[in-house]
C-alpha cells in the first residue's frame, strides 16, 4: 500500500513539475508603436463631459436621447446579458464548494402467497468536493468574472451607439425641415423668373423657350421637395424605433436645425490616451484576460485531480429508526486527466485563442485611433469650408443689395436681382449641408474618444 502511495505522490510532483505559471502579456508589448503615443500623457487632455450632447444646447434632443437610454431595446438586451454573466460568475464561485446530496425513498411490497405487505424506508447522503490545488476552479472563476466585466463594457459601448444613432438621425430629421424651407422659397424664386420670361414671351419680346425651361426647374424643385419628405419620414422612423416608439405614429413638428442646435467646437490635437476610456477597447482587453485565464485553467487541467467523497446510506421499516445504523463510506479520489489527448488539445486551442484575442486587440486600438484621426480632419476641413461658404453668403447678399438698388434707379432688370437671389438659396443650402456634418462628425468624434466613460 505505501508503495502505490509513493507512486501516485511521485507521478503528482512529476506532473506539476511542468507547471510554471506564465505571465501574461501586458498593454506595453502588445502595442509597440515608434510614437508610443498610446502612452504619453497630455496635462492639458481635452475632457468629455458627462452629458456631452448638452452642448449641442437642445433640449430636445436631451429629451430624446435620455428616452432611448431608458427604452432602447438594444440596450434591454445588453442589461439581460450582464444579469446571465452575473449567474455564471454566481456558478463559478459554486464549483469550489463541496457538493451534497440527501434522499429519503418509501419502497412498498407484497407477498402474493402470504399477502402480507412489507414497507421499507431508504435513506442515503453523498458529500463529494474536488480540491483547487493547481488554481483550475479559481481561474475558470476568473474567466466568469471577466466575461461578466466584458458584458458591462459592451453594454456601454451600446449606450454609445444607442446616443450616436439617435443624435444622427435626429439632425437628419431638422436637415430635412430646413431644406425642405429652403426649397419653398427656391420654388418661389424659380416661379417668379418663369413668370417674367412669360410675360416677356406673351409681349413678343422674346421665344417662350427659357420660361419653359423655368417651369422645368420648378418641376425640378418640386421634385426634391417630395424626395425630401420622403427622407423625413424613413429618417423619423429609424429614430422611433431607436426610442422604442411604434414607427408611423412618432411625430416630431417641423424646426430649424441651425437655429434650434449649436455647434460644439473641438479641440485640434487629443491625446491617444483618451481612448483608454472607450467601451470596446477596455472589453477587448478584458477578453485578453479571459483568454488568458482559459489557457491557465486547461494547463492546471493536465494535472492530477484529487477530490473526497464521503457517502451514506441506511435501511429501515420506519422513518424514525434511520438516524441509527448508518453505513458510511470515505472514498478519496484520484484522476489523471494528462492520459487524455483531448486535454493537451484543449491546451494548444486556448493558446491560439489567447493570441488571436491580443491581435484582435491590437487591431482595435488601431482602428480606434484612425477613427479619432479621421474625426479630427474631417472637423478640420469642413470648418474651413463652412467659413469660406459664411463669406461667400455675406459677399451674395452685400451683392443682392446693391443689385436691389440699381433695379430701382433701372439700370438692371429684375431677372438680375433674382438670380443673386438664386445663387443665395444655394449657398445657404451648402451651409446647411456643412453644418449637418459638422454636427455628425463631432457626435462621430466623441463616440470615438468612448463618450462619457
Amino acid at each position: 500500500m505505501n508503495k502505490i502511495f509513493y507512486v501516485i505522490g511521485l507521478l503528482m510532483l512529476t506532473a506539476c513539475s511542468g507547471l510554471k505559471e506564465e505571465k501574461p502579456v501586458e498593454k506595453k508589448e502588445l502595442l509597440k508603436f515608434e510614437s508610443a503615443l498610446w502612452l504619453k500623457k497630455d496635462n492639458d487632455n481635452y475632457k468629455v463631459d458627462k452629458n456631452w450632447w448638452y452642448r449641442f444646447k437642445n433640449k430636445e434632443l436631451n429629451q430624446l436621447i435620455s428616452q432611448a437610454l431608458k427604452k432602447s431595446s438594444d440596450i434591454q438586451l445588453m442589461h439581460q446579458r450582464i444579469l446571465l454573466a452575473e449567474q455564471q460568475v454566481a456558478a463559478g464561485k459554486a464549483a469550489m464548494r463541496p457538493v451534497s446530496d440527501l434522499s429519503v425513498t418509501n419502497t412498498l411490497s407484497k407477498n402474493k402467497q402470504s399477502n402480507a405487505t412489507t414497507k421499507q424506508f431508504k435513506a442515503s447522503a453523498a458529500l463529494s468536493w474536488e480540491l483547487d490545488i493547481w488554481g483550475k476552479l479559481s481561474k475558470m472563476q476568473q474567466v466568469a468574472l471577466s466575461d461578466y466585466k466584458v458584458s458591462q463594457a459592451e453594454w456601454r459601448a451600446t449606450c454609445l451607439k444607442v446616443i450616436s444613432q439617435t443624435t444622427q438621425y435626429y439632425f437628419q430629421v431638422r436637415q430635412y425641415d430646413e431644406l425642405l424651407s429652403i426649397h419653398k422659397n427656391s420654388l418661389q424664386v424659380s416661379d417668379t423668373v418663369k413668370a417674367y420670361y412669360q410675360n416677356r414671351a406673351d409681349a413678343g419680346l422674346e421665344s417662350d423657350e427659357k420660361a419653359k425651361s423655368q417651369y422645368a426647374e420648378s418641376l425640378r424643385l418640386k421634385a426634391n421637395m417630395s424626395d425630401i419628405v420622403r427622407q423625413r419620414s424613413i429618417a423619423l422612423n429609424q429614430l422611433a424605433i431607436i426610442l422604442g416608439e411604434l414607427p408611423g405614429t412618432f411625430k416630431l413638428s417641423s424646426k430649424s436645425l441651425t437655429s434650434s442646435t449649436s455647434f460644439v467646437p473641438m479641440p485640434k490635437k487629443i491625446s491617444a490616451n483618451l481612448l483608454e476610456r472607450r467601451p470596446d477597447l477596455i472589453a477587448a482587453e478584458l477578453r485578453i484576460k479571459s483568454a488568458w485565464y482559459n489557457k491557465e485553467s486547461a494547463r492546471a487541467a493536465k494535472l492530477p485531480e484529487i477530490s473526497f467523497a464521503l457517502s451514506g446510506e441506511n435501511t429501515a421499516e420506519t422513518i424514525s429508526k434511520l438516524s441509527s445504523n448508518w453505513l458510511a463510506v470515505f472514498i478519496p479520489k484520484i484522476r489523471f486527466p494528462a492520459l487524455n489527448p483531448q486535454v493537451e488539445i484543449n491546451v494548444k486551442t486556448q493558446r491560439i485563442n489567447l493570441e488571436v484575442r491580443q491581435k484582435e486587440y491590437r487591431q482595435a486600438v488601431i482602428t480606434a485611433v484612425g477613427e479619432v484621426e479621421n474625426s479630427l480632419i474631417n472637423l478640420a476641413q469642413r470648418q474651413q469650408q463652412f467659413g469660406f461658404e459664411e463669406q461667400r453668403l455675406k459677399s451674395l447678399e452685400e451683392a443682392q443689395v446693391k443689385s436691389k438698388d440699381r433695379f430701382k434707379e433701372g439700370l438692371i432688370s429684375q431677372l438680375e436681382v433674382l438670380n443673386y437671389q438664386q445663387q443665395i438659396l444655394s449657398t445657404k443650402q451648402q451651409i446647411l449641408a456643412l453644418y449637418t456634418l459638422l454636427l455628425s462628425d463631432s457626435v462621430t468624434l466623441h463616440n470615438a474618444l468612448g463618450g462619457s466613460w
